[in-house]
């Protein structure tokens, strides 16, 4: 990562940063140290943001398994349309990934979704 040796060379987007972390007025008066750290995780922390950019679509057809990447969940759900042929075709097996993690699913014509990491799910059982 790049260390400024001074508040002058911090960017404007790389200022703005700094000033909603320590809810300073202006950089100035945060110490460069201070700066340099805050920059260094928000640059670390967009680095992690940009994995949840990387959509799969995995898909079973006719007896055929492949496999497409897109950077967007709108280009990924068009292709997954495409296959269906817009709704004509309801025998392919589709599986749609965010980051490696399932988010969606084509099966049996119909669509499943996965729920969120923090759902608490309650199952009674048969008295």
């Amino acid at each position: 990562m790049r260390h400024f040796r001074s508040h002058k060379e911090i960017p404007t987007k790389l200022r703005r940063v700094i000033l909603e972390e320590v809810f300073e007025k202006q950089v100035k008066k945060v110490p460069l140290e201070l700066c340099n750290e805050i920059i260094e995780e928000y640059f670390r922390e967009q680095e992690e943001l940009e994995t949840l950019k990387d959509f799969e679509v995995r898909v079973l057809k006719n007896g055929e398994e492949f496999a497409q990447n897109f950077k967007s969940l709108e280009e990924a759900e068009k292709f997954m349309d495409y296959v269906i042929d817009y709704g004509d075709d309801l025998s392919p097996v589709m599986l749609l990934s965010q980051a490696k993690r399932p988010i969606r699913a084509f099966i049996n014509g119909g669509w499943r979704f996965t729920l969120p990491k923090d759902t608490l799910m309650i199952k009674r059982r048969a008295a």
